[in-house]
């Protein structure tokens, strides 16, 4: 045995041994080489297929049975091209004729840049399919899981904040049932409220339930005890001054108004402001 058969055939036995198909074709697309994985992955014996179209036995049609043009196969565009394709998303058709999903590359063989024929490497890829559609079942069954957990969340947290929005507030008398219903018709909307009551009574307690239940529960609630602001800085401290407007204004100032925005602001004891920033003091509640 000469040397250039003693190297075809360690070329040969090694591609035998490779758990990969491998398939070699001449420049017409036909099969002249077939390893026993190949052979065992098909069904098709190398007797079946040397010197046989390997499109024909193995991309006939495509999955859902339609036809697969011979001029549509990557197989045979590296033949054309003398570039290297590689497919993942398609079938080869066993003798038996059933099918497995593969991934295959088709590398053309050139000869002083002559395009004399192609490898063809493919893995029966079943397995690997299987793990990816119990992946994308397992990743839906979590998105459904998730939602499902979120809404249940979504409930309990009414449920608590029904349970426990008048927490701080303790009585169970008729009058002050009808004045938790008040409150609870009045939060959702942006009209001003007025909280009337002796000191002591609990003003500030249902001007934070109302706070609580409002749309602004996001946002800060403000409270200012009208009676403790120094008559000189009422309308500084409510509205807010820029530095320099008065003596000592030597930064901007943030009102209590401004600091409330999109909030809620409770001005207690706003009988004791004078008439004029009354006035000015209208707004949400």
């Amino acid at each position: 045995m000469n040397s250039i058969d003693q190297i075809k055939k360690r070329y040969e036995s090694i591609l035998n041994s490779a758990g990969e198909g491998i398939y070699g074709l001449d420049k017409e697309g036909k099969a002249t080489f077939v390893n026993p994985a190949a052979a065992e992955m098909t069904g098709w014996l190398v007797e079946d297929v040397i010197g046989e179209s390997l499109h024909e036995q193995h991309h006939h049609t495509k999955l859902d049975g339609s036809p697969y043009p011979r001029h549509e196969c990557p197989i045979y565009a590296a033949l054309k091209d003398g570039e290297v394709h590689k497919i993942h998303d398609e079938i080869f058709w066993r003798k038996d004729g059933s099918y497995f999903p593969v991934y295959y590359t088709s590398t053309p063989i050139l000869d002083d840049g002559e395009i004399i024929g192609a490898v063809i490497v493919f893995q029966d890829v079943t397995e690997i399919k299987k793990a990816e559609a119990n992946l994308k079942q397992a990743l839906n069954e979590i998105h459904q899981l998730k939602e499902r957990i979120q809404a249940e969340n979504t409930y309990l947290q009414e449920q608590i904040s029904l349970n426990h929005k008048f927490e701080d507030i303790l009585g169970d008398s008729e009058s002050l049932k009808a004045v938790l219903h008040q409150l609870e018709q009045v939060a959702p909307t942006d009209t001003t409220v007025l909280i009337l009551g002796e000191t002591g009574t609990g003003k500030e307690l249902f001007s934070r339930a109302l706070h609580s239940l409002s749309t602004r529960n996001n946002r800060p609630l403000v409270i200012v005890n009208c009676a403790t602001l120094p008559s000189n800085l009422i309308e500084s401290e409510l509205f807010g001054h820029e530095k320099g407007s008065f003596t000592g204004a030597t930064t901007r100032r943030i009102g209590r108004f401004e600091l409330a925005d999109k909030g809620t602001i409770f001005l207690d004891e706003i009988a004791e402001l004078p008439l004029e920033l009354q006035a000015k003091g209208d707004g949400k509640k």
